[in-house]
């Protein structure tokens, strides 16, 4: 009667042991990992604006005759004295401003900028004295009074440039190119009276450069530029610069 009752509680036992293990364990699943994409860091993208400062050489080349003139005797004596005292190859400091937008596509960086430039220095003083004209032989014909001088002076620039550049992380090395307008200014004196005069010059330009972001908004660089200007009605102008560059990026 005993194992009756025993064999009844092991069997109900096994039967309800195989359902549990039967059933097994639900396991809950987790959710997936979602990897956000990063948005790619355009460094140099956006409007920037700083200052410049730096060198600046200026050569004018100037020739009193066209191609075609001739000239014989005291007209070439005069004519090529005048080409050699009117040398002009000058250097001296540069400082101003700029103001750009750049556009970053990937590496390719490109944009426009403007500049200005202010020169020190860049000037010559040319005093006609009687040595001048007993030196190269130019007879004055006795002239006892004053003798000519003028001065000529480099002042200002201002570059229009369209650039285009690669960039590598926090750098940027470019190319420019674009149109300048140059300022001069000049005195001539003569006969006891001095006459002030003011002139133009406009050509290409082209130059390179590097930047460097320091900061997110903080950066420095330098750039070179040449310049081929064509004063109005006049010689022609080769004005280069130099300069160490340091802005702002907004």
């Amino acid at each position: 009667m005993i194992s009756r009752h025993i064999l009844a509680a092991l069997a109900g036992f096994t039967v309800t042991a195989s359902a549990a293990l039967a059933g097994g364990v639900v396991e809950t699943p987790e959710p997936p990992v979602v990897i956000a994409p990063v948005a790619p860091v355009l460094a140099f993208e956006g409007l920037y604006a700083g200052l410049s400062l730096g060198m600046a050489s200026a050569e004018l080349d100037y020739s009193p005759l066209e191609d075609d003139e001739e000239c014989d005797g005291y007209e070439c004596d005069l004519m090529e004295a005048l080409v050699e005292f009117l040398e002009f190859d000058e250097d001296g400091h540069a400082y101003g401003g700029f103001v750009g937008y750049n556009v970053q596509r990937g590496n390719v960086v490109f944009g426009g900028e403007v500049r200005g430039l202010m020169f020190n220095d860049v000037s010559r003083t040319y005093d006609f004295d009687r040595e001048f004209f007993s030196t190269n032989q130019l007879y004055i014909n006795g002239y006892d009074g004053d003798f000519p001088s003028a001065s000529l002076e480099v002042d200002y620039v201002v570059d229009l440039r369209a650039r285009a550049g690669f960039a590598a992380g926090d750098a940027l090395i470019y190319g420019a190119a674009g149109w300048s307008r140059a300022g001069l200014s000049g005195e001539m004196c003569a006969y006891g009276s001095c006459e002030s005069m003011d002139d133009t010059a406009s050509g290409p330009n082209a130059g390179v450069g590097v930047e460097y972001n320091v900061t997110e908004s903080l950066f420095v660089g330098a750039d070179y530029t040449m310049r081929w200007l064509e004063i109005d009605g006049g010689p022609d102008l080769d004005l280069n610069t130099l300069t160490l560059r340091g802005g702002f990026r907004f």
